[in-house]
């Protein structure tokens, strides 16, 4: 049974924002993305921004790893990356919960993404703890985010 993925996030700006998207590589998704016509909100910590935008998935249920991750922008003002999630219990298809935690001393990072990029500038996560769920990565039209996408084998079981 293949463990699947979908990624939260939302268009900003007066026109369609199209995203090209790939794992490894590959095209997973290639399109537009719900767009609003405002500005993009911000990083607002503790709150689940965005909608689902595409989704993908792993042969395998545990999978777990890492995987090179490109999302690149074209139309509209930009896209903001918000939350990866994993299908979290195969009785309930409707459940998804987190994919990635890891811990700094005794607080608990959420993000999936490290060694952010966007158009070739570097992005650190925050280290305050008070930003400590998934931070909200906003790609400009015309730019590309490069990242690694880190995925444990048992976080899908966390819910959101």
């Amino acid at each position: 049974m293949p463990r699947i993925f979908k990624q939260l996030g939302e268009g900003y700006g007066s026109s369609a924002v199209s995203i090209t998207a790939q794992i490894d590589g590959n095209t997973v998704y290639s399109g537009t993305v719900p767009t609003i016509d405002a500005p993009p909100p911000g990083v607002k910590p503790g709150v689940q921004l965005g909608v689902d935008c595409f989704s993908w998935s792993e042969p395998v249920a545990n999978f777990s790893g890492s995987r090179s991750f490109t999302v690149s922008v074209s139309g509209g003002g930009s896209f903001q990356l918000n939350m990866t999630l994993a299908q979290s219990n195969v009785a309930n298809l409707d459940a998804y919960g987190l994919v990635y935690t890891h811990t700094v001393g005794n607080v608990v990072y959420a993000d999936p993404l490290t060694n952010v990029m966007i158009d070739g500038v570097s992005y650190p996560p925050p280290t305050d703890p008070s930003l400590n769920g998934q931070w909200g990565w906003n790609i400009p039209s015309g730019g590309v985010l490069t990242a690694t996408l880190n995925i444990n084998t048992t976080m899908g079981n966390v819910p959101v």
